[in-house]
């Protein structure tokens, strides 16, 4: 019995020093991501991400030969890097095994990125993942994201990702519901003498 508590104590142990230093870990990460410090996050990425278990576990996406499934739950890791801007370090997560799909309480990384303005970091996550341009409902999400903050190019290029799904040529206002991305701006009130060409970049008939 005495041995059993004490190997139960010693599982206890080891437990809680795993699940602090994975605490550790993940700080680092975030903090190195939001100094926008490329070249160190790799190299803390290189030196401290060795096992295969904790590279699963910060990034979803990771696959080795004993591990084929995609945590659920992960450090969004790569919304904070699309939401700041630093296309640098959304490439190297991504190169890790990032999610771009994962959904936060802020939205799905392409999402955040819409919605800050930072085209170059959506035209990645595309260009990395294509498959997330499938979902109709994405793509008007991030229409609607852009058009809400008045981020012209971002509306044109969602605009062009919608027109081309067979769901919109089907039934353009069911896509499009009955508010459209123009009536989102006004709303928001990004229509203003300083970004009229988002008026005409929207015509849905």
């Amino acid at each position: 019995m005495q041995a059993q508590l004490h190997r139960l104590s010693l599982n206890v142990d080891q437990n809680l020093r795993e699940k602090s230093q994975f605490n550790d870990v993940t700080e680092r990460i975030f903090h190195l991501i939001e100094t926008g410090d490329v070249g160190e996050l790799e190299y803390y990425l290189s030196t401290h991400i060795k096992s295969e278990i904790v590279k699963h576990s910060l990034f979803p996406l990771h696959v080795n030969r004993r591990r084929q499934s995609v945590s659920s739950s992960a450090p969004p890791f790569l919304n904070v890097a699309c939401e700041l801007g630093h296309r640098s370090i959304a490439a190297l997560l991504m190169e890790y095994g990032a999610n771009p799909a994962q959904e936060t309480e802020k939205g799905t990384p392409l999402y955040v990125a819409t919605l800050n303005g930072h085209e170059s970091i959506v035209q990645l996550l595309v260009q990395q993942k294509p498959e997330l341009l499938y979902s109709v409902v994405l793509v008007r999400k991030a229409l609607y994201a852009a058009a809400s903050r008045g981020h012209v190019s971002l509306v044109k290029f969602w605009t062009n990702k919608l027109k081309k799904m067979d769901e919109f040529r089907k039934n353009p206002r069911f896509i499009v519901g009955d508010i459209n991305p123009l009536q989102t701006a006004l709303k928001a009130r990004n229509i203003t003498s300083n970004n009229p060409d988002i008026m005409h970049t929207t015509h849905w008939r």
